[in-house]
């Protein structure tokens, strides 16, 4: 079975049907070893998932922060677009569209050195705040790295620098 698959993995790069056989073996290979559970398969003493949305308003400075990283990806679309093929085109819509969300969960995941304070990240602290005073727990997700260690770095700093001294 291994020279099977040795065998369609070469075969792979000639043709997009060997391609695809190769995918579903290796999917097949795979499939005994792979585990996926839900949550209340494995502990079902904990409450279930508590989702909260929050609309939050950019402050004047981040929307004209977006607005101009808006435009700007406008422009870098067109531009490409004249001078690239569709799929490298594809590639720069999508690198353009993640800059804009990042800039809508902080400024700084787009350009560091900033001082463009974040709404979203104010709004999570006040409630970071409100659940520890009563006790509760959270997790916290985002697609993100950087924004999760921006995150980490505004719960660590002191509230209060008198505290400190």
């Amino acid at each position: 079975m291994a020279s099977d698959s040795q065998a369609l993995l070469k075969n792979a790069k000639e043709d997009k049907l060997a391609a695809r056989k190769a995918s579903q073996g290796l999917k097949a290979l795979i499939q005994p070893f792979i585990l996926r559970r839900m949550k209340n398969q494995v502990l079902t003493e904990l409450p279930p998932r508590t989702d909260i949305n929050i609309q939050v308003e950019m402050s004047p400075k981040e929307r004209h922060f977006y607005e101009a990283l808006r435009l700007n990806a406008i422009d870098n679309i067109s531009q490409s677009g004249q001078q690239a093929n569709a799929g490298e085109q594809r590639i720069r819509m999508l690198a353009e569209l993640v800059k804009l969300r990042q800039a809508c969960c902080h400024p700084k995941l787009v350009m560091a050195e900033t001082d463009i304070p974040s709404a979203k990240l104010a709004a999570l602290s006040e409630l970071l705040d409100e659940l520890r005073l009563n006790n509760h727990k959270a997790l916290i997700f985002s697609q993100f790295v950087g924004h999760l260690k921006l995150i980490k770095n505004n719960i660590l700093k002191p509230k209060d620098l008198a505290t400190n001294i």
